[in-house]
């Protein structure tokens, strides 16, 4: 299911239209400027020092700034915005670029301190599940879980959002471009097909007043993928040295017949998610239980980049995830993870001549533990165990490729 743009396009204003907002001037009580540096260390055991066939350093260990997020927020009665800017090396290089830029109308009954019903539009963030909502400064763990980096690449897309908050019932509805930031290279921050993605987010959240606090959410998105079509060609004539002589013969010369132009295409995705979390808070400091599942059809943009134009076949992936986090008074913690993630569930492997059913399935566990400084500074250490069947074994069997990994990193408020 997908929702073209040009039937809503004054909705979310509408809600707003008979208000009695009146213009605020902006002063510097209204502004709020803020931000974090997130500098690391990191060791992967895949890392080589070579290059890849794009001309790109292979090796992983090194030092690199992985997020030095700047952020600018305004805040009034009926309205605010937020434009926050990121730098990092994580992909090499250094790059500085807009990460969020979000305009909001709200309606905020007195004496609450959270919007009845809000409205935004811009930059925003992409409102599924618990980890992508999660700010990057707040996550405990240095990334997010497999399955979710790999169906959302980025956690901000471009598109518009309603949701508001009554009592402990939450709520978000979202139409995006459904081109994250930091996903597709050719296509992030644009929108090549006209249909947007639906997003829908409903939950609750028992709210921080009481020692055990609970909270969930179901989440849902049905949109379109973009299959990019390919040019025409020209017909060619190749010459191939094959008895590596360095002279032209006749038998040498094959011709390349020209090739018509191909239709881009759109397909079919969704995705459908659960996750909940559980607090307790004791004498030594809060007890955090997080789990999340996710299932979702051609949805893949990181790690397999799903398109089933290519492949003729849906690609299905599942994928959750299980974590504890443990205050150990105000200046320490410790966290375990685990997460899975099956890119395919319909995956076939040639054994033997035979066809049989074959797992992509990666699964990690991560512990992590940390020092904090309480809204100054945090260290924290994680050693990632990552178990796959991305290599074979000397008899073609699907093996480990070794993928451990650890981290240390070092974060700032500013």
């Amino acid at each position: 299911m997908s929702l073209p743009l040009k039937k809503c396009p004054l909705l979310l204003l509408a809600v707003f239209a008979a208000s009695p907002a009146a213009a605020e001037p902006a002063s510097a009580s209204n502004l709020r400027v803020g931000g974090y540096l997130q500098s690391q260390y990191e060791h992967h055991q895949d890392s080589e020092d070579q290059l890849g066939q794009d001309g790109k350093p292979l090796n992983s260990d090194r030092f690199l700034v992985r997020r030095a997020r700047l952020q600018l927020a305004g805040e009034w009665d009926w309205a605010g915005a937020i434009v926050e800017l990121d730098g990092n090396t994580a992909s090499g290089g250094f790059r500085a670029d807009l990460h969020r830029a979000e305009a909001t109308l709200r309606y905020v009954p007195e004496g609450s301190k959270a919007p009845l019903l809000d409205a935004s539009i811009g930059a925003i963030t992409i409102p599924f599940g618990f980890e992508l909502v999660e700010s990057d400064r707040m996550r405990p763990f240095m990334e997010r879980s497999l399955v979710v980096r790999s169906f959302f690449p980025g956690s901000v897309d471009l598109g518009a959002r309603v949701g508001g908050k009554l009592d402990w019932f939450d709520w978000s509805v979202a139409v995006m471009n459904g081109q994250p930031k930091a996903g597709s290279v050719d296509f992030s921050g644009s929108a090549p097909a006209a249909a947007k993605d639906l997003l829908i987010r409903v939950g609750m959240d028992s709210g921080p007043e009481t020692p055990f606090r609970i909270s969930g959410h179901v989440s849902t998105l049905a949109g379109k993928g973009f299959h990019a079509g390919s040019p025409a060609t020209k017909a060619r004539v190749e010459w191939r040295d094959l008895n590596e002589d360095g002279i032209a013969q006749p038998y040498e010369y094959t011709a390349i017949p020209g090739r018509a132009a191909t239709p881009s295409e759109t397909y079919g995705r969704w995705a459908v998610g659960a996750d909940v979390q559980l607090a307790y808070r004791t004498d030594l400091g809060n007890t955090r239980v997080l789990g999340e599942a996710i299932l979702g059809q051609n949805l893949d943009r990181l790690l397999f980049a799903n398109d089933p134009v290519v492949t003729g076949l849906d690609a299905r992936g599942f994928g959750y995830y299980l974590a504890v986090i443990q205050d150990l008074g105000r200046y320490a913690l410790a966290g375990l993870r685990y997460d899975s993630y099956d890119p395919d569930a319909n995956v076939f492997d040639n054994r033997k001549g035979k066809l049989e059913p074959a797992s992509m399935r990666i699964d990690s566990i991560a512990p992590m533990v940390g020092l904090v400084l309480p809204d100054v500074a945090s260290l924290t250490f994680e050693y990632d165990f990552v178990r796959n069947k991305l290599a074979r074994d000397e008899s073609g069997m699907p093996t480990n490729r070794p993928s451990d990994a650890w981290t240390l990193r070092l974060q700032v408020q500013l």
